[in-house]
């Protein structure tokens, strides 16, 4: 019994224990600080790649908004399917009282009168593509709904000419397939002569 007794009050060791004891703890709390930074790292890059992807389709939406309407149709057969100056685009509209889709679609060029999924079609793979040699490209949709109301400060011989411009910023990637992120659609109007 005594040795017993003994053995119980003797605290050799008992410091080796508690030591272990805490550089277990520290280990797992290193471990989850590690992967909780991993985290949030990822989340980090995920936010960054998505406003790239929103600031990309934005000017992709302000380039194509330039250059609708300020081309003559007849010059469109002496440009490339890829030329995307004003010279050369194919959104001249040919008909102010009809509504129109001015890109070329799987529908065919100047589709008159759309229904609301010829417009609002977003997984059409055929939406026409502003090739930049690089596989950060736009697809886009030109959509001319009609007249609108003059804003107040033009006289009359001006007309308002109301436009919805979707633009899909897509990335291809390693396998050639195209991945779709950041669609934006914008409405906007130009205000030209009365035709």
């Amino acid at each position: 019994m005594k040795k017993t007794i003994l053995l119980l009050r003797n605290e050799d060791g008992s410091v080796m224990v508690i030591a272990l004891f805490i550089m277990v703890l520290l280990l797992i709390m290193g471990i989850n600080a590690t992967n909780m930074s991993r985290i949030e790292m990822q989340i980090l890059r995920n936010a960054v790649m998505q406003k790239q992807n929103f600031y990309s389709a934005e000017g992709g939406v302000v380039e194509v908004a330039t250059d609708i309407n300020l081309a003559n149709p007849d010059r469109v057969a002496v440009c490339g399917a890829n030329d995307r100056s004003s010279d050369c685009n194919t959104y001249a509209i040919k008909k102010i009282d009809t509504p129109v889709v001015l890109t070329a679609t799987q529908y065919g060029a100047q589709l008159e009168n759309p229904s609301a999924t010829q417009v609002d079609n977003y997984t059409d793979t055929n939406w026409p593509v502003n090739h930049d040699g690089t596989n950060n490209e736009h697809a886009y949709r030109v959509y001319f709904k009609g007249e609108g109301p003059i804003p107040k400060g033009y006289g009359a011989g001006f007309s308002s000419y109301i436009f919805d411009v979707s633009v899909r910023k897509q990335n291809a990637d390693s396998g050639g397939a195209v991945a779709r992120s950041a669609i934006i659609n914008e409405g906007f109007r130009k205000i030209g002569p009365k035709s």
